[in-house]
């Protein structure tokens, strides 16, 4: 197969153009209003999309946010195709944002390593967060790595307000 010029083969796709692609294919389905309505339709905006991740780093699905304001009123997952796409939301009623936790609880990796620290003991430090899920994938959580200074480390995932250390076990699927 032949090269694209920088160092991939031709045809090959790009994380970050799957993530616009993601994105477009996001806006189109909330401009649709088939899978999230009308009122959001009109006051919400389609974020970054992002890649879940599984235990050795694949990536197994996308995430894309749907955010009004200051909120994240709820966001579309695709698998890592972008072909079979699921609507999921965080309001309580479809005409309301009330409810819809803050947008920085699940998009701002400062916020997020903060909340991972809450549950850190005194020497451990975390790393970058991870976007992947607690042992079923439909749990979908920031993955962080908490790091003691003699070298020992352990997962924590965070999703909005709650931080919790991780389960452990094999990861479980619906296949």
């Amino acid at each position: 197969m032949a090269s694209a010029g920088d160092g991939r083969l031709a045809g090959e796709v790009t994380e970050s153009a799957r993530a616009e692609r993601a994105a477009a294919e996001a806006g189109r389905l909330l401009a649709g209003g088939r899978m999230a309505g009308a009122f959001l339709r009109e006051r919400a905006q389609i974020g970054t999309a992002l890649p879940v991740t599984g235990p050795e780093g694949e990536i197994l699905f996308w995430f894309v946010p749907v955010v009004a304001g200051d909120l994240i009123a709820g966001y579309f997952r695709a698998d890592a195709a972008l072909s079979d796409w699921r609507w999921s939301s965080f309001q309580r009623r479809p005409d309301t944002l009330a409810g819809c936790p803050p947008a920085a609880l699940w998009l701002d990796e400062d916020a997020i390593r903060q909340k991972a620290l809450a549950v850190a003991r005194p020497d451990e430090t975390a790393s970058a967060p991870l976007l992947s899920f607690d042992r079923v994938p439909d749990r979908i959580a920031w993955r962080v790595r908490l790091v003691s200074r003699g070298g020992g480390s352990r997962d924590v995932f965070v999703a909005g307000h709650v931080a919790w250390a991780a389960s452990g076990g094999a990861v479980e699927s619906y296949d």
